[in-house]
């Protein structure tokens, strides 16, 4: 391998693991993406959801753009976005794909278009490489986007360019995967295993070793049933390893966890192609998401650093809000309850009012009363406020 081949490694290994410090610390994303943008060779560059403002829970993580755009874009700007137009004309929006904006819009054309003249070229775009994080249509994480830009005096992107954001397209994937799975916890003591406790999900903290180093409460009750997933202990110390008595699902687990101790394959699966394990018990079957961890993070640092996380989902499983307790405590009405409840779990306020068979308009009524009832002013907040009250049954 020559200086340059090994240059090129150290710093593809060295942002792969910035890019998993986000998943559990969402405050260093703004470096994160400086520093993607650095390796994608892109003075600009936006992370951001695109059907959720930050007000309603989304996020947007800009560099070399300005306080205006970012600022303009959900309301007044969207609307001459030619180039977001033509991703949903020509099915784009799918998670994992990556594009040029040559390939959604040619350049003559975009040229003409009130989007360049009033809000790219102020900006100095012209050139655009962008991927799908997630689409939105699995109804757990939100559409999230994540587009490089250069400007008028710069190269296109290309090919090459694209198959360095698929590279760590998966990866980003993951982190924020995880970041958005932890999100109803309290960041700043997620290193504290009892804020890992109060997420419903089952979360399991694995070591190099593949032993598993902590199981919150979810998964110790979900593990205990022994339907189709429990420990296998292999001494002292350490809880065991995750154990499925199928031989094809405990492959596709033993896949999975190498993939997510060792990241640097590039076949890394994306976050959201989840290992299912069937249930003797007959049940829907459990989903196991898997993501790296970075080498020195919230749960530990050097070798006593879990390497990899598992999220275990059971469908089986309903989260229940006694209508009651945010009737007496908030005095919210059916409606404004069902209306909080569904936000909690639906993607959008459209999908909201889609459920619950009102117009959207009515729905954002009915949130707005939702919001000045309950004190809080965004959706996760609001969401925070919801898992609270509720009980695992």
């Amino acid at each position: 391998m020559d200086t340059a081949q090994y240059t090129e490694m150290r710093s593809f290994s060295a942002l792969i693991d910035r890019i998993y410090q986000g998943a559990t610390n969402p405050g260093v994303w703004p470096e994160i993406i400086q520093d993607i943008a650095a390796w994608m060779e892109a003075p600009k560059i936006l992370l951001f959801t695109p059907q959720n403002v930050p007000a309603e829970g989304g996020f947007m993580f800009p560099h070399g753009i300005s306080q205006r755009f970012f600022e303009l874009w959900p309301t007044h700007l969207k609307p001459l976005d030619v180039w977001v137009e033509s991703a949903v004309e020509h099915n784009f929006i799918v998670q994992g794909n990556v594009g040029v904006g040559e390939e959604l819009v040619p350049v003559a054309e975009l040229i003409e278009s009130r989007w360049y003249r009033e809000v790219l070229a102020p900006e100095d775009i012209i050139h655009l490489v962008t991927s799908i994080v997630f689409d939105g249509s699995d109804g757990q994480n939100p559409c999230v986007v994540c587009s490089l830009y250069r400007g008028l005096g710069a190269e296109a992107f290309d090919d090459d360019d694209k198959q360095k954001l698929s590279l760590i397209l998966p990866h980003i994937s993951r982190a924020l995967g995880v970041m958005l799975k932890l999100r109803n916890a309290e960041f700043k003591l997620v290193a504290s295993y009892a804020a890992l406790d109060r997420i419903g999900t089952g979360v399991l903290l694995v070591g190099g070793d593949r032993s598993i180093l902590f199981a919150n409460r979810a998964a110790k009750n979900l593990l205990a049933d022994d339907d189709g997933l429990s420990l296998r202990k292999l001494g002292a110390g350490a809880l065991g390893r995750l154990f499925s008595g199928d031989v094809k699902t405990q492959a596709d687990i033993d896949t999975a966890l190498s993939n997510a101790i060792e990241p640097m394959a590039q076949a890394v699966p994306h976050f959201a192609q989840s290992v299912r394990v069937r249930r003797p018990s007959g049940q829907l079957p459990y989903a196991l998401q898997f993501s790296s961890l970075a080498n020195n993070n919230e749960f530990g640092e050097d070798k006593d650093a879990p390497q990899a996380i598992i999220f275990i989902s059971d469908p089986a499983q309903e989260i229940q809000v006694d209508p009651e307790l945010l009737r007496k405590t908030y005095g919210l009405t059916p409606a404004e309850i069902r209306v909080a409840v569904t936000l909690c779990q639906e993607g959008s306020i459209e999908e909201v009012a889609a459920k619950a068979g009102v117009s959207v308009s009515t729905a954002k009524s009915q949130l707005r009363q939702v919001y000045q009832k309950t004190g809080v002013d965004n959706r996760t907040k609001l969401t925070k406020l919801i898992v609270s009250l509720a009980a695992v049954r």
